[in-house]
C-alpha cells in the first residue's frame, strides 16, 4: 500500500508539472528545410525535437525553420537548442509568434531558448512572454532568446523576468553576444551576480536599434541597462529608460564606439521615439522599418513590432490561413485548407499593388515590391476572404 501511495504521489506530481507540455518530442511533418519551404514548427513537441536533435549532434547548418504558432512550454524544464558541444547553425524565423511558459532552473552554461549558435545562425521575429520561470543557478551565459550567440539575432523581444542569483553574463535577449543584435527590446527585470545587461550580459561585436526598460541589478559586479560588459564593440541607436533603476547604458566598457541614449518613460512612448528606432543608422534606412506605437497596449505603451499587432483583419475565422516567411524577401507562400482563388496586395494608403490568380499556385512573387508594410487580401473559392498584414524587407 505504501508503494502505491508513493507511486500515486509521483504520478500526480508529474501530471501537475507537465500540465501544458509533457516533455515529449515529435518531428515536424511539413517543409523541406529550404528558404522557400522551411520546416514548419507547429507544436512544443516539434520545437523540443529541434532541441533534442541538436543535442544529439545535428547543427542544422543552412537549414530553415519557421514557427507557425504561439507555444506554451510550461510544465517541463526546457533543454536549449544548441549547446557548447553542438551550436545551432540554422535559420529560425519566429514569424511573429511568441514563447510562453519557458522554464529554466538548471546550472548549465550557454542557456536559453537557444543555448549556443554558430556564425551562420539567424534567429528572428520571435518573442518571449512574461509568464516564464527563469531562475538559472551558478551558470554562465544566459539569455531568453540565446545564451551564447555567434550569429544574428533580429526583431526579437523579451518580457520575462530573470532571477539568476549566482548568474554571470546574463542578458534579457542574449547572455554573451559575439555576433550581431539588431531591432530587439527587453522589458523584463533582470537580477544576477555580475555582467548583467538589459539586452546582453557581455557584448563583443555589434548592437543596433535596441531598447531596454527593465530593471537591471547585479549583486557584486558590472551591470548596465543595455550591456553589462563590453569589449571592442559597436553600438548604434540603443536606448534605455532613465526612470528605471540606476543602471547606465553599460557597466564596464573597453574600446567601444557608443551610441547609448537615456530617455524618460514619457519620451519612450512618443511617436518621435518610434521614428528614431525606424530611421536610425544610415545602413538601416534602406531596410524595412518594423517599429510602431503600442496602439493595442500590449507592451505598456512602449514601441512594439508591427507583427505584434493583430495581423488578421476582416478575417474568416472558419478558415485556417498562414503565410510565410513574414517578413518576406522575394517569395511569399500561402497555406490554407480552403481552395485559393486570387489575392490582392494593397499598401497602407489603400492603393492596390497587384492582383494575382492563385487557383494553381500558393506562391506569390514579391521581389518587385518596395520595402514596407502591406495588406494581403486572400480570396477563397466559395469561402469568402481573409486579410493579413505582411512586411516586405
Amino acid at each position: 500500500m505504501e508503494k502505491l501511495i508513493k507511486l500515486f504521489v509521483l504520478l500526480s506530481f508529474i501530471s501537475l508539472k507537465c500540465l501544458s507540455w509533457d516533455g515529449s518530442t515529435e518531428i515536424w511533418n511539413n517543409g523541406s528545410g529550404t528558404i522557400g519551404d522551411p520546416y514548419q514548427i507547429h507544436t512544443a513537441e516539434n520545437l523540443a525535437y529541434l532541441a533534442a536533435s541538436t543535442t544529439d549532434g545535428e547543427n542544422w547548418n543552412g537549414v530553415y525553420f519557421e514557427l507557425l504558432a504561439n507555444l506554451d512550454l510550461s510544465g517541463c524544464e526546457w533543454v536549449s537548442i544548441g549547446n557548447s558541444t553542438t551550436s545551432f547553425n540554422g535559420n529560425f524565423n519566429g514569424s511573429g509568434h511568441f514563447i510562453s511558459g519557458l522554464t529554466i532552473e538548471n546550472q548549465k552554461n550557454d542557456n536559453g531558448l537557444f543555448g549556443k549558435t554558430g556564425s551562420s545562425a539567424v534567429i528572428s521575429n520571435l518573442g518571449i512572454e512574461s509568464n516564464c520561470n527563469l531562475s538559472p543557478q551558478n551558470a554562465y551565459n544566459f539569455g531568453t532568446i540565446c545564451g551564447y550567440s555567434n550569429g544574428l539575432i533580429m526583431n526579437c523581444y523579451n518580457r520575462a523576468n530573470i532571477y539568476a542569483v549566482s548568474g554571470v553574463v546574463v542578458g534579457g535577449i542574449c547572455g554573451l553576444d559575439n555576433g550581431t543584435i539588431t531591432n530587439c527590446y527587453n522589458t523584463g527585470n533582470i537580477y544576477g551576480q555580475t555582467h548583467i545587461g538589459g539586452i546582453a550580459g557581455d557584448s563583443y561585436n555589434e548592437m543596433s536599434v535596441c531598447y531596454n526598460v527593465g530593471l537591471i541589478q547585479a549583486t557584486i559586479g558590472e551591470y548596465g541597462a543595455i550591456v553589462g560588459y563590453s569589449n571592442f564593440s559597436y553600438y548604434n541607436y540603443c536606448f534605455y529608460n532613465s526612470d528605471v533603476g540606476s543602471a547606465t547604458g553599460a557597466g564596464d566598457l573597453s574600446d567601444n564606439t557608443l551610441h547609448m541614449v537615456s530617455l524618460t518613460t514619457a519620451d519612450m512612448k512618443l511617436q518621435l521615439f518610434v521614428d528614431s528606432l525606424n530611421n536610425g543608422p544610415e545602413f538601416y534606412q534602406d531596410t524595412i522599418q518594423p517599429w510602431t506605437l503600442d496602439v493595442d497596449q500590449i507592451n505598456n505603451g512602449y514601441p512594439v513590432f508591427l507583427w505584434e499587432l493583430s495581423t488578421k483583419i476582416n478575417s474568416n475565422e472558419n478558415i485556417s490561413l498562414t503565410i510565410f516567411p513574414n517578413p518576406v524577401s522575394d517569395r511569399l507562400f500561402i497555406h490554407s485548407e480552403a481552395f485559393l482563388d486570387f489575392v490582392e496586395i494593397y499598401d497602407l494608403a489603400g492603393n492596390i499593388i497587384c492582383s494575382i490568380d492563385c487557383r494553381h499556385t500558393n506562391e506569390i512573387k514579391t521581389e518587385f515590391i518596395t520595402p514596407g508594410v502591406y495588406v494581403l487580401n486572400v480570396y477563397f473559392i466559395n469561402e469568402g476572404q481573409s486579410s493579413l498584414f505582411f512586411i516586405k524587407q
